[in-house]
């Protein structure tokens, strides 16, 4: 199978046997661009453009020509068959795989698009535990070293949505009570942006909620010190409200809850697994009111052979307590 990487330093290996350059040079460089532009065919004129700006069109053409050879002798030396993963028309040229092949990027994106829109509070043990696993895959920024105009673009684009994806887990572990890995995935953000204010406000939180009190005031430092060297502003009153309430307080703050709907179980109930869950109770309930209705009955029965005992010494014991 066909697998490649384009995060961090980059890799292309076919059955195992890699291609050695990826993906500097130039005709690396188209394949990269068609890959991460693999929904839409683009234009030769366009690549010829983007690529070779500094020629004049028909010379351009000639150079995008001559990659596209290249391009196609070192993947077949690689043992590729090219015509299953390459599509080149007169007009038009795309990556439409008709093979399999694996990309991190793909990989990684579709899972963090797939949660682009819910909180990391809203997030199930499941849906966490594969964002976990498509996070895993970011083993660096896009094409390290590469700066061309457009890979920078995605570049930016990629590092904030994995930025967010890792957001998103640090909420969720934070919720379901996994503190100190939460405040590893934190460390994580920071070491990327060290002036997100919000993730500083998180990690003092999860310091706080590890009764480290220490740990969650130096935390504050940290974030007022870089933000005031960064940007030249201080931490927002949110930030330093949460502040002032870590000093004042000797204990830890309550633990942070899921949302009402996510209270029962991880995920949202719907309402005939709430009905389920009710019902699954109300059983364990009459069970118990059984037991201790025959509790109260031995009790009582106790009780009487006591007082007959008092009255008239005897050896038998109520056949209920006998051992």
């Amino acid at each position: 199978m066909l697998q490649i990487r384009l995060f961090g330093s980059g890799s292309l290996s076919y059955h195992g046997r890699e291609l050695p350059g990826f993906p500097h040079q130039r005709s690396f460089l188209l394949l990269c661009y068609l890959l991460l532009q693999r929904r839409y065919p683009q234009h030769r004129e366009k690549l010829a453009d983007l690529f070779w700006s500094h020629y004049r069109t028909p010379i351009a053409r000639k150079h995008l020509r001559n990659a596209l050879w290249r391009l196609r002798s070192q993947l077949a030396g690689l043992g590729v068959p090219v015509e299953r993963y390459l599509t080149l028309q007169d007009e038009c040229v795309s990556f439409t795989p008709l093979d399999d092949f694996w990309l991190d990027v793909e990989a990684f994106e579709k899972v963090a698009q797939r949660y682009r829109h819910l909180d990391g509070r809203e997030l199930s043990r499941a849906q966490a535990a594969e964002l976990e696993r498509a996070v895993e895959h970011y083993h660096g920024d896009l094409m390290e070293g590469v700066m061309e105009d457009w890979c920078i673009v995605e570049r930016e684009r990629l590092s904030l949505l994995h930025l967010n994806a890792l957001h998103k887990l640090m909420v969720h572990l934070s919720v379901e009570g996994q503190y100190e890995r939460g405040v590893a995935v934190g460390r994580r953000i920071l070491d990327i942006d060290a002036t997100r204010e919000k993730v500083h406000r998180q990690l003092m939180r999860l310091h706080w909620f590890l009764g480290d009190r220490a740990a969650a005031i130096q935390q504050y430092q940290r974030c007022e010190r870089l933000l005031g060297e960064s940007l030249g502003v201080r931490p927002m009153p949110e930030t330093q409200d949460l502040y002032r309430r870590i000093l004042t307080h000797e204990g830890p703050p309550p633990a942070p809850r899921p949302p009402r709907s996510l209270a029962i179980g991880g995920p949202a109930q719907e309402p005939q697994a709430m009905q389920v869950l009710a019902r699954q109770a109300l059983a364990k309930l009459e069970k118990l009111r059984a037991l201790v209705e025959s509790a109260n009955n031995e009790i009582l029965e106790l009780e009487q052979w006591l007082s007959q005992a008092l009255l008239e010494p005897r050896s038998d014991l109520p056949q209920s307590l006998t051992p």
